[in-house]
């Protein structure tokens, strides 16, 4: 069994908080999955001591401000070993581009991890903030294609990450759209403060052919969102490709 976190870091405005934080919790998490994560605190992230304990990927996901942000996935590399790593292009909206400065588009982070000679796929994804419900989910159809090629057919898969997809708003078409590809929905918790008002869920972990479980949520003062850890086991009948 793996022990697995999400969480988007808001930007890094407490970023060292986090990581010293992720130092020190006992037990450490196997698979560390972070959104909105500062490029520029990469180079330090690397004399930290996570940095003795795990391997990571990144993929960049848009600049804002002048600066980039993106997912960082770290794996503990003792007990998994990384395969591949592949970032898809999702695209951004017309308003991100154009009127909140998000440039770059969104992208999102596939990793092939072996854990116990069984493969499977980690995605690590953050869909666009500021446009439809109706854009997110053609994002989402872009990642479950992806996931569905040949390479990673009938393979156990995780799709988590921010997917701004409000609760407020309604969830049936996502979970609907999910559902049609045979993926299961791990939660329904609030995972997000929406202007320090209001909880809701906007965080989401999806999966097929893999159990999820001892899901959980932190209350840590260091980013407008929670940080989601979860269990992964994988089954004896998974891909071993």
């Amino acid at each position: 069994m793996l022990s697995g976190l999400t969480y988007n870091v808001q930007f890094g405005q407490r970023i060292d908080k986090i990581i010293d934080w992720l130092s020190h919790v006992s037990p450490s998490f196997d698979c560390i999955c972070l959104q909105e994560f500062p490029f520029d605190y990469l180079e330090k992230l690397l004399t930290s001591p996570l940095a003795k304990k795990y391997e990571y990927c990144t993929a960049l996901s848009f600049n804002h401000k002048k600066k980039a942000y993106g997912q960082i996935t770290l794996v503990e590399k003792r007990k998994i070993q990384l395969l591949q790593t592949d970032t898809l292009f999702l695209k951004t909206s017309f308003l991100e581009e154009h009127i909140f400065d998000f440039s770059g588009g969104r992208r999102a982070l596939l990793t092939k991890l072996r854990y116990e000679n069984i493969s499977f796929m980690l995605v690590n994804t953050h869909l666009v903030a500021f446009g439809s419900n109706k854009q997110r989910r053609a994002q989402l159809t872009k990642i479950v294609t992806q996931c569905e090629q040949a390479l990673y057919k009938n393979m156990p898969i995780v799709i988590l990450g921010d997917f701004n997809y409000s609760s407020l708003i309604g969830q049936k078409n996502l979970i609907k759209l999910m559902q049609a590809y045979k993926f299961k929905n791990a939660y329904k918790l609030n995972t997000h403060k929406l202007l320090t008002i209001k909880d809701h869920q906007i965080d989401y972990l999806f999966s097929k052919n893999i159990q999820v479980g001892h899901i959980k949520l932190y209350n840590l003062p260091f980013s407008d969102h929670r940080p989601i850890t979860f269990t992964l086991e994988l089954s004896k009948k998974s891909s071993k490709g």
